[in-house]
This record gives C-alpha cells, structure tokens and sequence, in this order.
C-alpha cells in the first residue's frame, strides 16, 4: 500500500497568489497520503519542455515537507510546469535505497506506483527490461519506457498491460512530451478532480 498524489497544469500565466495555492494543496495531498506509506516519502516536477526535479527520501511525509530540498522544489514551480506529482512509500517489495522509493524515472518516463504486481521478475524476463532497482514498481514504469520507444506508446501500455498481473494505480509522464500522461488504474483507487479555475 502507497499513496499517490499530484496534479497537472495548462501552462500558462499565473499568478504567485495562485502558485502558492497550488503548492500548498500538493503539500496537504502529500501529507493525507502519509496514512498510506510512512516508509519513503518523493516528489517531481515536469516542465513541458520535459526538464524535471526529483527529490525522494526515506522519511514519512511530515518530515519530508520540512527539508530545505522540497521547499526549493515547490519553489521551482511556475507557469511553465506541466505535472507535479509525489509518493508515499510502505514497501511490499524491496528495502529502503533510493533506487527502490519513488518517483522513479526510467529514461524517457517519470512516474509514481501504487498496488503490487505479482510477476514483475516474469515481466522483466518477458520484455528484457534492464532493471536498477528491486521494486515491482520499477518494473511497470520500464514496461511503459519499452513501450515509449514506439509509435503509439500510451495505447501499447493499456493494449500490453494483460502479461503485468496485480493490482495498481500509476502516474507516467513522457519526459520527451510532458502533455502525454497516462493514469491507469487496475485494482486500485485513483480519484480525479479537475478544477476549471486553475486548467
């Protein structure tokens, strides 16, 4: 059991008033997300440009949102930031290195995991995956950059997603096309809210 949360943004201009508002709610996500995983707490920022930050720790989220780190983070969000999104860890698989907390970003895709998929060492054998960490997670967002690399990827993921078995909630963001974000969700909860005063 982890817990996601983050949003995504029209770029365009805003106002400080209205970044500092948006900042303030990702916090209080994050921080509600705690209940799910006290272990690892990360966030990332994506520009449409596909420029990111990562800043993960093993530390429950009420101390995380107290680092001098995530404040220069949320500090670095501005009108031309696409996706924020961040991740509470309870490990189900794999210890507490970095490599293991998310989000994780596997070349070209960046991305948050929530739920468990049982034969992630099968799916990794399936699609020659080149895994760096021990998490199932890590194997579902190396799916999804395999699939990146063609024509089509977003549809390929959900076409594909029969050989991952398990239940999961997920995030994934093209690094190379920051407005292409898949949410998916099988098994698990995944609540969508959008706000027509902030696009």
């Amino acid at each position: 059991m982890c817990g996601l949360a983050g949003y995504l943004q029209v770029p365009r201009e805003r106002s400080l008033q209205e970044i500092t508002l948006l900042q303030n709610i990702f916090t209080k996500l994050l921080l509600a997300n705690e209940v799910r995983g006290r272990f690892a707490t990360g966030v990332a920022t994506i520009t449409r440009e596909g420029k990111h930050c990562l800043f993960k720790r093993a530390v429950p989220a009420k101390v995380f949102v107290q680092e001098q780190r995530y404040a220069k983070i949320l500090a670095g969000i501005g009108e031309d930031t696409t996706v924020v999104m961040g991740h509470t860890r309870f490990p189900t698989v794999g210890d507490m290195r970095l490599s293991n907390c998310q989000p994780i970003r596997a070349r070209h895709v960046l991305g948050t995991v929530n739920g468990t998929i049982t034969n992630h060492n099968q799916v990794a054998e399936l699609f020659q995956l080149q895994r760096k960490a021990q998490v199932d997670s890590e194997v579902f967002l190396r799916f999804a950059e395999a699939k990146y690399r063609r024509r089509g990827w977003l549809s390929r993921i959900v076409a594909e997603m029969g050989q991952v078995e398990g239940a999961l909630a997920s995030i994934i963001v093209s690094l190379k096309s920051s407005n292409q974000v898949l949410l998916f969700r099988r098994g698990k909860p995944l609540a969508l809210a959008w706000l027509p005063e902030f696009e």
